[in-house]
């Protein structure tokens, strides 16, 4: 039979664990989200770094999931700021060089009328 001290100590490092892997999967969703909003995008890692002001290796070590959770989330959020409003990757290259669709202008002669 166990010592009471010894079941003790095993049920703090099994608390321990837990914790550790919900950190863990916190950070695997925030790497899964940053690819995902990369690839909707059709950022490069160097791209997706440029738009929030970030280095290439900080958006490495979110997608590796070695940054702390909470610059992790930051970082994230704001790629999704970025992201906002941007055209998928599937468009053709030139609809992503115009920016988003606007609703039709008027022409300079339907003004003029």
């Amino acid at each position: 039979m166990p010592r009471k001290g010894i079941v003790m100590a095993q049920e703090h490092v099994d608390r321990r664990t837990e914790a550790a892997r919900a950190r863990a999967a916190r950070k695997a969703k925030l790497a899964d989200e940053s690819r995902q909003i990369r690839a909707a995008a059709g950022w490069t890692q160097v791209d997706a770094a440029r738009e929030i002001g970030a280095s290439r290796d900080a958006i490495t070590r979110i997608e590796n999931g070695r940054m702390e959770y909470s610059a992790a989330a930051e970082c994230v959020g704001a790629l999704r700021l970025a992201a906002v409003g941007r055209p998928p990757a599937s468009a053709s290259p030139r609809s992503r060089a115009m920016g988003p669709a606007t609703e039709k202008t008027e022409t300079r002669k339907e003004q003029e009328q």
